[in-house]
Order: C-alpha cells, then structure tokens, then sequence
C-alpha cells in the first residue's frame, strides 16, 4: 500500500492506492453520503433510504419523473471554500458546478440504469472518487423485452397459421 502525505499550512492530502483524503485545519474531510433522497419533493420512506444507501442502488418503477438527491445535511459547517460537483451517468456528459447548492433534481428520466455521482473540492483541490448511487428506473410493462418476445412470437404464430391455411384451400 503507497501512501503519500502532504502537510502544508491548511490542509493535509493522504494518498493512498485507492483514495485520497483531505483533511483541512478547519474541518476534516466532508461526509459526502447522499442524505436524502426526494421522489416528487417527499423523502422517502426511511427503511427504502437505508436500503439504498446500504446496497449503493435504489430501483424505482416508471411513473417516477421527479428525483431528487441531497447530500451534506449540516449548515454547520462554513461551504464558502466549497465547491461540489454532480453529474448522472447515463443521462449527462459532465459534471454540474456548484458553489453553495446541495441537491440536483432529476425530471423525465427515461426507463434504465443510471449513476449519480457527487465530489467536492475544498480551496479547489478536488475529493475523487467522490460518492454515488446507481439509479434503475424499470421500464413500464409493456415496454419490456419480455412482452416484445411474446408479442414477435404470437405473430410468427399467426403468419404461420395463415400460411398454413393458404396452403389448404389450394
């Protein structure tokens, strides 16, 4: 295991091969969790939230078109050094650059697997990997490939049968 340190006036950096922690003279590093997760402005039942957090992931059906992930719940802490970034993988190409915000609110997902990612940097150094959950919102019934197979093979079924009385009748 490498670990490098770096001691400077304000902060303390520790590498090591998976991660890098920033600890400040302020504050030591943040608790970057997701706190809370909103569906249509309401949070969620508390057991689906642990559930999620838990298992990294929460799976959501396809009526859901309103999400939201808060993170940071504290106002104690002084965030005017703070800059925090999101992004949705899957849904986004780059991050999202905040200044004081601590939610992104989601609209209009369309039905699959997606990754929301959270980061921060303090005084511009930058936390990675950061945090994320992993986002499924299943698709409606009849929009699955279970139903698309049944339906290709009811109509083979029905081509075949029509085929096949052709044949009879000459």
């Amino acid at each position: 295991m490498i670990k490098i340190f770096f001691h400077l006036s304000y902060f303390i950096l520790i590498i090591t091969m998976n991660t890098v922690v920033l600890y400040t003279q302020d504050y030591g590093p943040l608790d970057i969790g997701i706190k809370e997760i909103l569906i249509y402005g309401k949070t969620i039942p508390d057991s689906m939230y642990q559930e999620a957090i838990k298992n990294k992931k929460i799976t959501l059906n396809y009526k859901v078109k309103d999400i939201t992930f808060k993170w940071i719940e504290s106002d104690t802490i002084d965030i005017k050094d703070y800059t925090f970034a999101f992004i949705l993988e899957g849904f986004e190409k780059e991050f999202n650059y905040l200044s004081y915000e601590r939610k992104a609110r989601y609209t209009n997902l369309d039905p699959g697997l997606y990754r929301f990612r959270i980061k921060y940097a303090y005084k511009e150094l930058w936390h990675e990997p950061g945090e994320y959950i992993d986002l499924e919102l299943k698709a409606p019934w009849w929009n699955t490939w279970q139903l698309k197979i049944i339906v290709l093979i009811i109509i083979i079924m029905i081509i075949r049968i029509y085929i096949k009385n052709k044949i009879k009748e000459e």
